[in-house]
């Protein structure tokens, strides 16, 4: 679309205009081929941040973000709070759509996918049971990394990840009964086990270490598909959060493994 001249024509004169001009995820990646975001607050999908605020806008990291007649959102978790604020700046809100207040922080967004085709209430409920099943194989399997390892500063850090698996567990559970269901998914530590075993017959904490790391990566992963699988804007938040509590143990696991573990630099040949 940013490519077409007719489209961005289009968009740079309803912006003249003070037509409403509504954007989410990369469609602000026309917004910035119109070059009509100069001074503007505007949000859009993570990748596009700079992208946007090289083109002028005010990034903010929110739902939704409103800028006289402009709209824009983030990513597909939050299509249920922009499509209300569409619905709401048209004069279509209120008792009568049954469109929840965007202010509510406990809004069941999910509710709108009965009309609008976005997740429903067993898909946000098997995602964070995915999420879940995930939590619970982390917190079992850190908790075998740390009896496995004797560097003072590692095995601090493993306790701290396995510790905060207890925390995202709760949390999950906590979300689940939000929606009327009951956690599951503790995992089954027999298996664990014998995945392990081959890793600990190593001996090497290095092995161990590469292990936790890619546990942490696969987890991360899975988290933000999850995320963007999802319409409902709190469970999405909650999934984000959590992957972001992973990359941030991976980064200290990997920074720890660069001090200890990556050779040393040799030198560069320069070529003229």
């Amino acid at each position: 679309m940013r490519t077409h001249p007719f489209t961005v024509n289009f968009v740079k004169r309803a912006m003249e205009l003070n037509k409403l001009v509504a954007a989410i995820c990369h469609g602000p990646q026309v917004l910035i081929e119109a070059d009509v975001l100069q001074g503007k607050n505007a949000t859009g999908f993570t990748s596009i941040r700079r992208d946007m605020e090289n083109a002028g806008a005010i990034y903010i990291d929110k739902a939704v973000v409103f800028d006289d007649n402009l709209i824009t959102s983030r990513r597909p978790g939050d299509l249920a709070i922009f499509t209300t604020a569409i619905c709401d700046r048209l004069g279509l809100g209120g008792q009568r759509s049954a469109l929840p207040d965007l202010n509510d922080p406990n809004a069941q967004w999910w509710k709108l996918a009965d009309v609008w085709g976005g997740s429903r209430l067993g898909e946000i409920e098997s995602a964070i049971a995915t999420s879940l099943r995930g939590a619970h194989y982390l917190r079992q399997s850190f908790g075998q990394y740390v009896e496995k390892v004797s560097d003072p500063e590692i095995r601090s850090v493993l306790q701290d990840i396995e510790l905060a698996q207890e925390e995202t567990i709760t949390r999950l559970e906590q979300r689940l009964s939000a929606l009327g269901k009951k956690g599951t998914g503790k995992g089954a530590s027999g298996e664990i086990a014998a995945r392990l075993q081959s890793v600990f017959e190593s001996g090497q904490e290095l092995v161990v270490l590469r292990h936790a790391i890619a546990d942490l990566e696969m987890a991360e992963l899975e988290t933000k598909q999850l995320s963007v699988s999802l319409t409902d804007p709190v469970t999405v938040n909650l999934l984000e959060d959590i992957a972001q509590g992973l990359n941030r143990y991976i980064e200290r696991l990997a920074s720890w493994h660069r001090q200890h573990f990556s050779p040393s630099s040799e030198p560069v040949a320069e070529i003229a």
